[in-house]
């Protein structure tokens, strides 16, 4: 997951930080400080967590590895549960969901209770949704989006 995501998070973060916006358009924290006891083996996600430990971005919050167990409540109305899944954000509050078995991210509706493929591993999410093109799917009005904007200015969407 590293090498060119690394190199992406690093210039987001550092256009983030000079940005006079940034309290309102987004945050990536610093990587997060594991020990050996840390419950999460999740491949990708714990590759993540060695890059940045959650993130606001726009309209899309990825938890920290601390809030992780307080946002868990809402996979267990969902087929498989928390052995299946794991909640790793929200995208404008909709769950966004990290399947355990295979990698693969989807979005909950919960007014649904449907689930909707958003990509087939956590790297591909976090560089065409988060970090490219692939925001604007999700978010209705991001033409007005503070996040859209700036992945714009940098030259990223």
């Amino acid at each position: 997951m590293r090498g060119n995501l690394n190199q992406l998070i690093d210039q987001v973060r550092t256009a983030l930080l000079k940005s006079p916006e940034r309290i309102i358009i987004g945050k990536i924290e610093d990587a997060a400080v594991l020990d050996e006891h840390a419950t999460i083996n999740v491949g990708d996600y714990r590759e993540m967590l060695d890059l940045f430990d959650g993130a606001r971005c726009g309209a899309i919050d990825l938890w920290s590895y601390a809030d992780l167990p307080q946002h868990q409540f809402r996979v267990s109305d969902v087929e498989g549960g928390p052995n299946a899944w794991i909640e790793i954000g929200q995208v404008l509050y909709e769950p966004l969901l990290l399947n355990r078995e295979n990698g693969s991210i989807y979005l909950l509706n919960t007014d649904r209770d449907d689930l909707c493929l958003l990509a087939s591993n956590l790297q591909s999410f976090l560089k065409n949704d988060i970090f490219g093109s692939g925001y604007a799917k999700l978010v209705p009005d991001h033409e007005h989006d503070g996040w859209y904007l700036f992945l714009h200015e940098m030259g990223l969407v």
